[in-house]
């Protein structure tokens, strides 16, 4: 096998090829932000469009100094054997072509040619900050720990193709809120390993390439649209299970009416309180009611009425909104 074979470039991979760092974690439950269900959606091409952010973009910006940073803390430089990093691009795995791989660095003995371990570069700000754990320590959020698993796994492959030992460990480390530098450093467990390629390689085969989506869960709220962007125009009847379940949802319902009811009237009488201050305050709270400047905000409805363009400039400036299923929930009479 050659090596390069295995090897591609970041930007013209196609990850709905298979499975990434990233999406395990999904798939096991353990990332914050991205549900089975959300790998699924992506895989078949109708995920939420990727938008990028401050926080991406910051973050990709920083990787190469957090990266120095490492080389110099950890001594890289010092240590004899002419280490080296690198960014791979993106790896697959030479055995099995539906897993995939990006990692941020490799570390490789120049000398030898031979790959010694890799490394996983994060930032984040002080709202996730208590996540991480002092440097050294096993304290730092799960879904890295699968991530560099998944990699581990990867790139140990990699290392038995060209004929070297496999890595025995992967780097983990963190600048948070710009200031602050921590390191962790995740070794092989094949227990994990174990667990996060048979879990990956059922949904892979079962669900992706079966084309049958994951159970939703309560995160998927967005998704379910997505998943499901028609109705073909007909009434279930509900059975009693079924029933019961909206009788639930009716309790809950109702609850929460009443309790924003009460949280209005509360606000109101709060409100009657300040008047024309600007809020009311003690040793345990503090609530204002302030005033905004006024802002201008242009009426484009009124604006195109007087322009009167042509249907073809219209149609020029017209799109097809985002799919839409409006949930309405009317209960006759009492409830039973």
């Amino acid at each position: 096998m050659n090596l390069d074979d295995h090897i591609f470039d970041f930007d013209s991979f196609d990850r709905a090829s298979g499975l990434g760092g990233t999406d395990v974690a999904g798939v096991l439950g353990l990332h914050p932000y991205k549900t089975p269900l959300d790998v699924y959606l992506d895989k078949h091409g109708e995920g939420a469009p990727f938008k990028m952010n401050e926080a991406v973009e910051m973050g990709n910006k920083l990787e190469p100094i957090v990266a120095d940073l490492y080389y110099d803390r950890r001594g890289l430089a010092a240590d004899g054997r002419g280490l080296k990093m690198f960014t791979p691009g993106t790896i697959r795995h030479p055995d099995h072509p539906w897993a995939y791989g990006s990692p941020d660095r490799l570390i490789f003995d120049a000398k030898e040619g031979r790959w010694l371990w890799g490394l996983e570069i994060k930032t984040t700000g002080f709202r996730s900050e208590h996540r991480w754990g002092e440097s050294e320590s096993n304290k730092y959020p799960r879904e890295h720990l699968i991530q560099c698993a998944w990699y581990m796994w990867i790139v140990r492959a990699m290392c038995k193709l060209q004929g070297f030992e496999p890595v025995r460990f992967w780097d983990l480390c963190v600048l948070i809120t710009g200031q602050e530098f921590r390191h962790y450093r995740i070794h092989h467990d094949q227990e994990i390993e174990d667990w996060c390629v048979e879990a990956a390689r059922e949904f892979w085969h079962d669900s992706i390439q079966g084309n049958s989506p994951p159970q939703p869960e309560t995160r998927d709220a967005s998704n379910l649209v997505r998943l499901w962007p028609k109705d073909e125009g007909y009434m279930l009847e509900a059975n009693e299970d079924q029933q019961q379940l909206i009788r639930e949802f009716q309790s809950v319902d109702e609850q929460i009416r009443e309790l924003e009811t009460q949280r209005d009237e509360l606000k109101t009488a709060i409100k009657c309180i300040i008047g024309d201050a600007s809020g009311i305050e003690s040793e345990w709270f503090s609530i204002t009611w302030k005033a905004r400047k006024q802002t201008k905000r242009t009426d484009y409805k009124a604006l195109v009425k007087d322009l009167n363009p042509s249907k073809d400039i219209v149609d020029q400036y017209t799109k097809l909104g985002t799919a839409q299923r409006p949930f309405l929930a009317k209960f006759k009479g009492a409830k039973k």
